[in-house]
């Protein structure tokens, strides 16, 4: 199977739903419906991919992005095909955010899972929502295991001035450890909330005429705790150091 050629097909999907979308409230049934039909066959090749451990962990991250970002384009076409609908006078509860888990063959992941911006415009406003999606699937995951290493990715669209295509940036987390007694608030405001606003502050600020088009979604990555890995090398201490009668392995 030729991936790259899987990749470009799934870009070309994810460019015919954000012209969906442009088109929002001006959506004919039949164009939603035959991107569907695109959208969850592509879907379904880079999901098989995405669990198939002969593949390279660079390709597995990169199939895992477009899924990702399939899942959102999907929630937020539904949900505007839906508002369609309530404005003809069916009534529905509006969904702010979607949740969609994703099956992956990464080593020690527990489970990735995509929360999908559906109609916040602001950054905070989708992290505020999002925080109580995180704090549920994390719950969960400690029902199974005492601790988890957990971090998170944060997708958005940002245009320049100029360019039709939007180009899509991605905000990474660093990794921190979630125990049952953690303080699941406190931990998304320290490990998620704070470092993610000021990333992308930094980035508009460090890349002038970048311009936030739509926040799209946060991927949760969910692994097993390890605590006999062996992180980093620690030095001796100089009295012992100097008395020359310990070994210390730097590994």
């Amino acid at each position: 199977m030729d991936l790259e050629e899987e990749l470009r097909r799934a870009d070309t999907v994810c460019r015919r739903g954000r012209q969906l979308l442009d088109a929002r409230g001006r959506l004919p049934p039949e164009d939603v419906d035959g991107w569907l039909s695109e959208l969850i066959s592509s879907l379904e090749v880079l999901e098989g991919e995405v669990n198939n451990p002969d593949r390279s962990t660079v390709m597995r991250q990169r199939l895992l992005a477009r899924i990702s970002i399939m899942m959102t384009l999907r929630s937020c076409v539904e949900d505007a095909t839906r508002s369609v609908i309530v404005g003809a006078g069916l009534e529905q509860q509006p969904q702010l955010v979607r949740y969609h888990e994703v099956e992956t063959a990464f080593q020690r992941r527990l489970r990735t899972g995509v929360i999908s911006n559906v109609r916040h415009l602001e950054l905070t406003d989708f992290l505020n929502e999002a925080e109580t999606v995180f704090i549920r699937e994390i719950q969960r995951a400690l029902h199974s295991e005492n601790t988890v290493r957990v971090y998170v990715m944060l997708k958005s669209d940002y245009v320049k001035a100029g360019d039709v295509d939007p180009d899509t940036k991605s905000f990474n987390t660093k990794s921190a450890d979630i125990f049952a007694t953690t303080d699941l608030r406190e931990w998304f405001n320290e490990h998620v909330r704070v470092p993610l606003l000021r990333d992308v502050e930094e980035f508009q600020d460090r890349d002038s005429g970048w311009t936030l088009l739509n926040v799209l979604n946060l991927t949760l990555h969910i692994n097993k705790f390890n605590p006999m890995r062996a992180s980093s090398y620690i030095p001796l201490p100089a009295k012992i150091l100097r008395r020359q009668c310990c070994i210390n392995v730097q590994n």
